[in-house]
């Protein structure tokens, strides 16, 4: 993606003087190891493999300096990621930081009456995400959404199935429409149980969200972001969830209350979305009105960061009067240096619910706070660095049917024309829909993107042509074309097919099917003078100046990427799974 001969090359945007402090990153430091930009790549890559590895496997090693090192290489690179950012890599950064403030600075300190604080920001992140996920697909007005069919359509539409999309797709659609007020009560409902003080209903929003996002996981690929989600949602339990500790009084008043939440969810999910039964079918449609709707969107956006002050300062009360790290043999310096820690800590915590206002404002015209003093000295500056991110935007249009771009590769204009085929995004009709599990294709993943442009609009897609024009291996390898053709192609057009899943009734091997949609771009050639002058705009015309000094850790670094390139990503990630579980059951066993 942005190697040398990538498609959107990282070196350009370094090579500006003021990219320092535009864009502060590491990669900036490859003419001192004496490399280029895309090996400096490869090394940022490479030590966050090995840290991150050894956390894994190594309790002792997650402390702060460890996450605050995962945190800058990670920046690092997101800071050169242009297009192909994603929302979830906004995500990891902000819960990075967060990550940072929790961990301990040594090995050696045990729990500290800071975790709780730490935890309400967790809590406070974690709702902004889930509750945003949801307001905006009602608020876009996407008749979709308040039809109740959005799943069924979510199932074919979404950016790369899984094997289990098809038969998800094929579900009966009063369940299908019942998991849609699911979603809808998931999101917006139970996300308000994060700030509770009972154990047990936030133990219970545990188990709610879980089976929620496996159920993600299971029926789309959207690389990591579930799975970070799922290690967010920790934040909700306590130490008795792990420790088995048992008490009696309290379990009977938690599973009280959870009854009455369940009542009353039900209660109002029955009055709202209009459920019944009538001739054996259960039968659904919204009682509610777009006007009621925002009213209600609009001062829950109003009041939730009001309750996660409240929890924050009730925690910090509650931390001061009973520390969680109190010892009978705690001094009185030890005392003040807590209470002082607690302070601090609460402080940052309710800085950053204030600036993330400004974000999650953006839900509603109405509390909309854009171009305030809050927006431009807070929030923007604090959105620099991904501390704070606004969430839910890729989710205010569902498209109503499948439209993929196709493309096709020869060496006549007349043809004949031979499709590149991708692994994860659909092509080929009668292949198995991949599952990636936490690997995130980005190529695959912002093609989706693109269909829903014109290429004028998504011009890194010339450069794309422009290095297959080139037969450029490393771009290939991307497609997960091994056997590309001898010789580079002449011509690479860009057509748009629509796909549609078959009929459950039909037997058949085949899991879409595909007809012409229409142009994307014309055949471009490498002498086209358009696709010439969209390479100029991407300032992509010149050669690369940087020059390899190092040529003994270039030739490593050249080494280990020519092997793991070669196994695919899914399996690539499985392996260091498997293998740090190994290690740590072998840890265990000694």
């Amino acid at each position: 993606l942005f190697g040398t001969n990538g498609i959107l090359p990282a070196r350009i945007l370094l090579e500006n003087k003021n990219s320092m402090q535009t864009r502060p990153t590491l990669l900036h430091l490859s003419p001192f190891l004496g490399i280029d930009t895309s090996s400096m790549i490869d090394v940022v890559c490479l030590l966050g493999i090995v840290i991150s590895f050894i956390g894994f496997i190594s309790q002792k090693f997650c402390l702060m300096p460890t996450f605050a090192a995962l945190w800058t290489l990670y920046f690092s690179l997101i800071q050169v990621a242009q297009t192909f950012i994603q929302q979830y890599d906004q995500l990891l950064l902000e819960a990075g930081f967060l990550i940072i403030l929790l961990a301990p600075l040594n090995s050696h300190k045990k729990r500290s009456s800071v975790d709780a604080i730490i935890l309400c920001a967790l809590r406070w992140l974690l709702f902004r995400f889930m509750f945003a996920s949801c307001a905006v697909k009602l608020a876009s007005g996407c008749p979709n959404w308040w039809s109740l069919i959005a799943l069924k359509q979510h199932f074919e539409t979404l950016p790369l199935p899984t094997p289990l999309s098809w038969y998800s797709y094929h579900l009966p659609e009063s369940y299908l429409r019942l998991s849609t007020i699911f979603v809808y009560l998931s999101e917006m409902v139970c996300t308000w149980l994060f700030f509770v003080p009972s154990k047990s209903l936030r133990r219970f929003a545990f188990y709610w969200q879980l089976f929620l996002h496996l159920n993600i996981i299971a029926s789309g690929n959207y690389g990591f972001s579930s799975f970070l989600i799922i290690a967010l949602l920790f934040s909700l339990l306590d130490d008795s969830f792990f420790y088995r500790k048992k008490d009696e009084k309290n379990g009977i008043f938690g599973t009280i209350l959870i009854i009455g939440f369940l009542a009353i969810v039900g209660y109002g999910t029955w009055k709202l979305f209009g459920i019944s039964y009538e001739n054996g079918n259960i039968t659904t449609k919204i009682a509610f009105t777009p006007a009621e709707y925002f009213e209600v969107v609009k001062f829950m956006v109003k009041a939730s960061p009001f309750i996660a002050v409240l929890t924050v300062l009730s925690t910090l009360i509650k931390e001061t009067i009973n520390p969680s790290s109190s010892s009978s043999q705690s001094s009185t310096t030890q005392t003040i240096g807590n209470f002082i820690s607690l302070l601090f800590f609460a402080a940052i915590t309710l800085l950053l619910i204030g600036v993330s206002i400004v974000p999650h404002g953006n839900l509603t015209s109405a509390t909309n706070i854009t171009n305030s003093p809050l927006d431009r000295e807070g929030y923007k500056r604090f959105n620099q660095l991904h501390i704070v991110n606004e969430y839910g935007r890729h989710l205010r249009e569902m498209r109503s049917k499948r439209i993929e771009i196709v493309l096709e590769h020869s060496n006549s204009i007349e043809g004949p024309w031979n499709q590149y085929k991708f692994i994860y995004k659909p092509s080929n009709v009668n292949e198995s829909l991949p599952f990636a599990g936490p690997y995130f294709p980005r190529l695959d993943f912002k093609f989706y993107d693109a269909a829903g442009q014109t290429f004028n609009e998504q011009l890194w897609i010339a450069s794309l042509v422009n290095r297959l024009l080139n037969n450029e291996k490393s771009v290939l390898h991307l497609l997960g074309v091994h056997h590309a053709p001898k010789n580079p192609p002449k011509f690479i057009r860009g057509s748009l097919l629509r796909y549609k899943y078959t009929p459950w009734s039909i037997k058949t091997h085949a899991y879409w099917t595909s007809s012409k949609h229409g142009e994307y771009f014309p055949a471009f050639s490498k002498q086209d003078e358009t696709l010439k002058a969209f390479l100029k705009k991407l300032k992509l015309s010149g050669e690369s100046k940087e020059k390899i000094q190092n040529k003994f850790l270039y030739e490593i670094l050249q080494f280990i990427r020519s092997k793991l390139q070669s196994i695919e990503g899914c399996l690539l990630i499985a392996s260091f799974v498997v293998a740090g579980f190994v290690l740590i059951a072998t840890q265990k066993s000694k």
